[in-house]
């Protein structure tokens, strides 16, 4: 039954339908016909009813997928211990997510420049002209480029080979960039300091010289000003994860905020396309619904991208059925996203 469907997310569905048909009858003559021969016609194997392929076809199809979404932000762990017959109690807390990217960055100020977050790397780990526009100190970011330009240049975009090292005949790299010393002595260049600038870098403490970048979004808050006007919050996991510790509300108003419309978050299911008055949620018509359901698979400032919730493929070509991108408030307003809550079984309600 199974090499009929074809989407992957339906298969629990088929399995449940297979599991209910089947009888110890049906196994056994499965078993006599695999034993004695290899090629069975199955269109003579009985079906549970009549038109049953049909009907499981046309019902499969049908289905509203579910996907699970995570809630939990904290798990708070009690661990108990016993001391000269005293019990002693530790609650611990921990985030159910990455908090920020492993890189810790330094905030400074170099010479004629802005201030930014700066990372030591290895020199061999640059690979891009880009990369080395990123390096911070301007005497190495020469340097580099005249060893550059001796080889022939940027090949694409892309550092020569042996820019940085040479193997020599016995396996050992050779360094070929170097700085005097205070005694004017060469010191092979193997590292360097890199500038980074990005927004909403966190502190890992206070008073001390350590920023991260938070990795992912938790959310993004849609709502309007105080003129009507459309606007977005992306909130960060690490800014949600202050708040329940603050025992705060996740979902928060900005300032100058007047009303929250919705919140988008990994999963998220929403209709796109349709309109309020298109819907009966009494009675809704899922071979309507199922051609507007889509999760949300990608979120970022301004750039969502949704899924249809039955397609299991990785097509991001918004002209097609199954994929659909907002970058902008018209874009919001032309697919009039619907937040709706699908439940295991595949019934729909709006949120």
């Amino acid at each position: 039954i199974l090499c009929f469907f074809s989407t992957n997310l339906q298969c629990h569905a088929v399995d449940a339908l297979v599991m209910a048909c089947s009888k110890v009858s049906y196994l056994q003559e499965l078993s006599k016909w695999n034993r004695y021969h290899r090629k069975p016609e199955l269109k003579d194997f009985p079906m549970p009813w009549e038109n049953f392929r049909n009907d499981a076809d046309k019902a499969i199809d049908a289905i509203l997928v579910s996907h699970k979404k995570t809630n939990n932000i904290l798990t708070v762990r009690t661990h108990k211990t016993e001391k000269n017959g005293v019990t002693h109690k530790n609650i611990g807390v921990a985030a159910r997510g990455q908090l920020y990217k492993t890189t810790v960055f330094g905030k400074r100020k170099a010479p004629f420049s802005d201030e930014a977050f700066h990372v030591r790397k290895s020199i061999d780990s640059l690979t891009t002209e880009k990369q080395v526009e990123k390096v911070v100190d301007e005497t190495i970011k020469k340097l580099i480029n005249i060893r550059v330009q001796t080889l022939g240049g940027y090949v694409k975009g892309n550092l020569p080979a042996n820019t940085f090292f040479i193997v020599d005949e016995n396996g050992v790299k050779q360094p070929q960039l170097f700085l005097p010393n205070q005694n004017g002595a060469p010191v092979p260049i193997k590292k360097v300091r890199m500038k980074e600038n990005f927004s909403g870098a966190e502190q890992l403490k206070n008073e001390v010289n350590q920023w991260v970048n938070p990795r992912n979004n938790h959310h993004v808050l849609i709502y309007k000003d105080e003129n009507d006007n459309l606007n977005e919050e992306a909130v960060t996991f690490w800014s949600v994860v202050e708040r329940k510790l603050q025992k705060q509300p996740v979902y928060q108003l900005p300032l100058g905020g007047k009303e929250i419309l919705t919140t988008l978050q990994i999963n998220d299911m929403f209709l796109l396309g349709l309109k309020e008055e298109d819907i009966d949620w009494e009675n809704p018509n899922y071979d309507l619904l199922k051609e507007y359901l889509f999760k949300v698979q990608t979120l970022s400032t301004m750039f969502y991208e949704f899924r249809l919730n039955s397609d299991s493929t990785q097509n991001k070509d918004t002209k097609s059925k199954v994929f659909r991108r907002i970058s902008s408030f018209k874009g919001w307003e032309l697919l009039n996203p619907i937040k709706v809550k699908v439940s295991v079984s595949g019934k729909i309600k709006k949120v």
